[in-house]
This record gives C-alpha cells, structure tokens and sequence, in this order.
C-alpha cells in the first residue's frame, strides 16, 4: 500500500510539473525579448520636463542624485527637479536651492510616498497645468545617467502615456569596499528579471509593462487628468499604477536607452523589509484590481494576453507552494517510517527532497537566465557571477515566506525609513 502511495505521488508530481511548464511557458518565451536589439527614439522637438524626488528624510542620500542631475546632457533649461520632503529643516532644501531649476515642497501630512507626488503635482498644475510635457519620478537615493534626461524627452516622441528606464544596481558605482554584499547583490538581479526579462518583450508587443515607479515618466494628459496622483490604496503606488494602467489602456514603453542606478541595502534584514513592502502591496494591488481587470479580458485576445502576462506570478506560486507542502510532507511521512523502522522511508525522504529540489532547480534556471540577459551590463567579476548563480536560487526562496505573509495576513504595511549606503565620498555619476 505504501509503494502504491509513493508511486502515484511520483505520477502526480509529473503530472503537475507538466501542467506547470505549458501554462508557464509563454512566459519562458517572453524572457527571450532580453535578445532583442535596443530601439533607438530621436525626438526633434526639446520638451519641458519636471523631475519629481520624494525625499521624506533622506538628507544627505540625495546628493548624489541631485550631482548626477546637474551632469545631464539635456539642456538644463528644459528640465526642473522638484523635491518633495517632510520636514522643514530637511537638508535636501539647502541642497536642491543650490540648483538653478530646483523647487522644494513641504508635505507635512504625507504618509506615503504617493502622497508626497500628489502634494507637488497638484501645487504645479494649480499654477500652470501646462508648464511640463510629462513628468519623471525618481527616488531620492537614485542616480542617473548622464543621458538619462535626453532619452527620455527622445522617448516623448513615441506619444506613449507611460515610459519606462532601465534599472542598474547603484552599488556598483562606487568602487569601494562595503559598498555591495552577497543579499545586496541578489536583490539587484530583481531588476534584469523586470525589465530585460519582462519590459522588453511586453513593450514590443504593445502590452502592459511593469511600471515601477522610479525612473518612470508619465504623460502630462494623465497627470492633468488625475489632477494629482490618484494611487493611494497601497505602498506600491506602482503596482496600482500598472494595473489601472491595463484597465484604461494606458500605453506604456520600456526605453532601455534611459539608465538609472537603484541603491540596494548592504544588510539581509533591510532588504527583507523591501521586499516584504513590495510584495504585500503587489498583493493587494491585485485584490483591488483583479476582478475588473478579469472582466476586461474577455473582450478581446490582447486584452487575454494582457491578463495573463500581469498575473502570471501566481503560476509560480502555486506551483511553488505544491512543491513545498510536497516536500514537507513526504519528509513528515520519511520521519514517522523510520521511527517504525520501515525501510520504505528513504523512499519518502527521497521524493520529498525532489520536490525541494525542483524549487532550487527552478530558481537556478531563472538565475541563469538573468545572468546571461544582462551578460556585461552587470559589471560583477566572473567569480561572483558564478556564486551568485548558485546562492540567487537560495535567496530567491525566501520569497516563499515573504510571499505566503502578503498573501495569508491583511497587516497593513507602514512606509518605513531604510539604510542608506553612504555615496557621498565618491561620485561616479558620469
């Protein structure tokens, strides 16, 4: 009876390891976008454009960004940054007033970072709604590059509603020891899978990309016709952004031509707290939007393949989550036969150790895959390259705590400081 159990366990781990690769696939597929050569824009015309900096008590973290803005390449006068903190003796003030084109805003009520763009976006189009083309938002402990302005403004020609830049690790940029660790360096790879693994592709298909709100230029008509920032529901004001992006059929771009650097957290727990962040508010991002985002998809086969490509994670998580309570069990049944002496229980612990096996497998083949999207535009010498492939499945497991938390408890998440990396003591901006 026990070899009759063990075998069709066998038989159903087949079974839905083969489900699980049909309904993945298309998304497989999707990841060979990142083989696609850049698309170049060229826009004639100069276009006003606003940088919005939600600074809530960054200090001295947005210098840095603040020194990679005043390098860019695009005609200063056709561009302002606007920064937005909390407290009136923030040192950001001092900083941005340093600059010709710098304003400042005081929210003193913001609770999240979407209230801080909707204080300064409502400030600029009470006075002129048409003084911008489009708006760019950038976090305050960014950097971007030298072109990064010029190829967004090249972007505007597009007429796309929402364009998207390409995301490097910042850490990189300072070549000093401590910058970067090993969890520093695992979340980074989060970057390529988004956008070179999954932008690409979606933007040359014209469908809904992941539009994370760093980095992310949006058309002035929206911003006039939210009159402010509309996407208050979560701390992902980004995820919700992406899916009413679907559901008004906003257009959106990946433009790989505008490069920014993202600081990664040097210390497991900090990125633990991101991450927690993140994926309780994609979370519930979905529960508020999924149900008529569901009912658009059966007008069309686009609107489908939309559904499909901005729920396809949850593939993965319940695939994941089989394997694991798999696993869990046979290694539970491998435990209770040896305290019977029954020989059939490394049979059990062997079948239990394939399911957390496939787990690994499966993340290590993801890792690969990023490592080879991404080739020489991840500067990491080979050798931690190589770890990195080997440990990146290791940590990309723990999303399955992270991930069982967002989608089992309903605590709301609270917009907490993080640690910086001090980037104040050697510039590399350029």
């Amino acid at each position: 009876m026990d070899r009759e159990i063990l075998n069709l366990a066998y038989k159903i781990l087949i079974i839905v390891s083969i489900v699980f690769v049909a309904f993945y696939l298309p998304r497989v597929i999707g990841w060979f976008g990142a083989l696609r050569k850049n698309k170049h824009y060229h826009n004639p015309i100069k276009n006003k454009i606003a940088i919005l900096i939600p600074a809530r008590n960054e200090g001295e973290a947005i210098i840095p960004l603040l020194a990679s803005l005043q390098k860019q390449d695009y005609d200063h006068d056709y561009f302002d940054v606007h920064v937005i903190v909390k407290d009136k003796n923030d040192p950001a003030i001092k900083f941005t007033k340093d600059m010709i084109n710098g304003f400042t805003y005081v929210a003193n009520e913001q609770k999240s970072k979407a209230d801080a763009l909707d204080f300064a976006l409502k400030d600029i189009l009470s006075k002129n709604p048409d003084a911008y083309e489009s708006y760019v938002i950038v976090d305050a402990d960014c950097m971007l590059d030298a072109h990064f302005v010029s190829a967004m403004n090249d972007a505007l020609a597009t007429k796309k509603d929402i364009i998207c830049g390409k995301k490097l690790v910042k850490n990189y940029l300072l070549k000093q020891k401590g910058a970067s660790s090993l969890s520093g360096d695992c979340n980074g790879l989060i970057w390529t899978i988004i956008d070179e693994l999954g932008n690409r592709y979606k933007s040359a298909h014209n469908l809904t990309i992941m539009t994370i709100s760093t980095g992310v230029m949006i058309h002035k008509s929206l911003i006039q016709k939210w009159e402010g920032w509309p996407y208050h529901q979560t701390m992902t004001e980004d995820m919700e952004l992406q899916r009413d992006a679907a559901l008004n059929h906003y257009s959106t771009l990946y433009n790989p031509d505008a490069v920014l650097y993202l600081e990664e957290a040097k210390k497991l727990n900090v990125t633990n707290k991101r991450r927690q962040r993140w994926m309780s508010g994609l979370i519930k991002s979905d529960r508020i939007y999924r149900e008529e985002i569901k009912n658009l998809s059966f007008k069309s086969l686009k609107e489908k393949i939309n559904y499909y490509y901005i729920y396809s994670l949850y593939i993965v998580y319940w695939y994941i989550g089989y394997l694991l309570l798999g696993g869990m069990a046979y290694s539970f049944a491998a435990l209770t036969f040896f305290g019977f002496s029954n020989p059939i229980a490394a049979d059990f612990l062997t079948l239990g150790l394939i399911h957390f096996g496939l787990i690994y497998l499966a993340f290590l083949f993801l890792t690969l895959a990023i490592l080879l999207a991404e080739g020489k535009r991840n500067p990491l010498p080979w050798y931690r390259k190589l770890v990195l492939l080997f440990v990146h499945p290791l940590f990309y497991m723990g999303y399955i705590k992270i991930v069982s938390k967002a989608l089992f408890s309903h605590k709301a998440e609270t917009w907490e400081s993080i640690d910086r990396v001090n980037f104040q003591t050697e510039n590399r901006g350029e």
